[in-house]
């Protein structure tokens, strides 16, 4: 029973450890982004979802809401399949928060400012 309790205690940790991390690259990248809780991952939004983070035991995973259209400029690193489907990154320390992930958060953004843009100069 000990060693369940460590193992769920280092496991929050984790996340824990993780979610500040990817707060603070979102934060960095995009700082005019919305933050909600939607159904427990923390999501960050330009009036739609654009990134979520989604804890899963002592693991996490870094959902993209446009993943479709970002996983051909970052071939291999995006998970997940179907079309108009998310895909992620899954996250297992705070250190795979890194200089590619970092990267992909930033043309997530830009890719949905560019999309607002369009929408707005449509009108």
């Amino acid at each position: 029973m000990i060693e369940n309790t460590a193992a769920s205690i280092t496991s929050a940790a984790r996340r824990r450890e993780i979610a500040m991390t990817v707060e603070r690259t979102i934060d960095d990248v995009a700082p005019y982004a919305e933050k909600s809780e939607i159904m427990g991952a923390s999501t960050w939004m330009l009036h739609d979802r654009v990134v979520s983070l989604v804890p899963l035991g002592g693991r996490s995973q870094l959902h993209f809401w446009q993943g479709e259209v970002l996983s051909d400029r970052f071939p291999g690193m995006l998970k997940g399949q179907g079309d108009g489907a998310p895909r992620y990154v899954p996250l297992t320390s705070m250190l795979d928060v890194d200089g590619d992930v970092k990267e992909l958060i930033r043309e997530a953004f830009d890719l949905k400012v560019k999309e607002l843009a369009a929408e707005d100069a449509a009108v």
